[in-house]
């Protein structure tokens, strides 16, 4: 039997849709005053704690990927995966798995891997200082707030 591949707009697609079904769900009342945070959050808000199980999860799915390869390069593609991933969310406009990725990549188990990280492509590199610029917290995240008000929305 032939194994099958993904290519990382695969990735990037299954994980917008299954966001998406998540998504779909939240109520106005979930939201409000932070309900999810609060002592009955998971009664008060069982869809907003989902995404957010489901973010923590991806992440860490993501990290686990990286660091089971056993040598630099192997990492080192992986990352350069892992970026192609976040570009492609980015390009679906899902700036909540652009930030999943970038938990990933800027975690402390991933950051610290020093000799993966200068075997990534400048290229790739680019791509990740480009996807972390876009969702850095400058300003109240002032970059991202302003391609948010900049996109044009087409229902089709």
């Amino acid at each position: 039997m032939k194994k099958m591949e993904l290519t990382t707009k695969d990735v990037a697609e299954e994980i917008t849709w299954s966001e998406f079904k998540l998504m779909k769900d939240v109520t106005e009342w979930e939201l409000l005053n932070c309900n999810w945070s609060r002592k009955n959050g998971a009664t008060d808000s069982p869809n907003v704690i989902a995404l957010i199980e489901k973010f923590n999860w991806t992440s860490r799915w993501m990290s686990s990927k990286i660091l089971r390869k056993d040598t630099a390069p192997a990492r080192a593609d992986m990352i350069s995966a892992i970026i192609s991933v976040g570009t492609n969310l980015r390009e679906l406009n899902n700036f909540n798995g652009v930030m999943e990725v970038l938990s990933c990549l800027h975690s402390t188990p991933i950051a610290r891997l020093k000799e993966s990280w200068s075997l990534v492509s400048p290229h790739q590199t680019n791509q990740f200082m480009a996807l972390t610029d876009l969702m850095k917290t400058d300003k109240n995240y002032h970059n991202y707030r302003e391609l948010i008000n900049n996109l044009e929305f087409d229902p089709s």
